[in-house]
C-alpha cells in the first residue's frame, strides 16, 4: 500500500490529481473521496469524470440524487454521494453492487461503508491551516487494483 500527501494550492493541482487517478482505474476500481465539507471532493469528481467520460457541464454533486451514472468507452462510472444516508442498507439500494461489478465507483462521503468495502484507493482532501489551500492524503494499492 502506498500513502502520500499532495498539496492542492490551486484548482490545477486538483485537476492533475484527478486526471492521474482517472488514467489508472479500470472496471472494478473503487475510489473513496473523503474530507471537509467544501474542500473540493466534487471538483475532483468533475475532473475525474471529464477525463474518463468527456462529460463536463452536467457533473454535479449527487447529494440530492445520491448517485449519477455516466458512460465511457470501457465501462460505466457511478458517482455516489452518501452524505445523507443513515444506514448501510440504503447504500446497496442505490446500485452499489452493480457499480462494483460492472464499472468504476467514485464514492463521496464513504464513511458509512468504508470498512465493509475494504477499499485501498482513497483521496482525503482537507483544508490546510486557515488558508484556502488544501492537502490531499492519498492511499493506493498497487496500480489501483480492484477492491479487495
Amino acid at each position: 500500500m502506498q500513502k502520500y500527501r499532495v498539496s492542492l494550492d490551486d484548482i490545477e493541482q486538483t485537476k492533475n490529481l484527478a486526471i492521474f487517478f482517472a488514467n489508472k482505474v479500470n472496471k472494478g476500481s473503487v475510489i473513496l473521496l473523503k474530507g471537509d465539507l467544501g474542500s473540493g471532493k466534487t471538483t475532483f469528481a468533475q475532473f475525474f469524470i471529464y477525463e474518463i467520460c468527456g462529460i463536463k457541464d452536467v457533473v454535479t454533486s449527487p447529494t440530492f440524487n445520491l448517485v449519477h451514472q455516466y458512460k465511457s468507452v470501457n465501462f460505466d462510472l457511478w458517482h455516489f454521494d452518501l452524505y445523507r444516508l443513515k444506514n448501510i442498507e440504503e447504500v446497496f439500494e442505490l446500485g452499489l453492487e452493480d457499480a462494483l461489478k460492472y464499472g468504476v465507483a467514485l464514492i463521496e462521503w464513504p464513511e458509512l461503508i468504508e470498512d465493509v468495502l475494504k477499499v485501498s484507493n482513497k483521496v482525503t482532501i482537507n483544508f490546510q491551516n486557515s488558508s484556502n489551500n488544501r492537502i490531499a492524503e492519498v492511499t493506493t494499492e498497487g496500480v489501483f487494483c480492484k477492491n479487495k
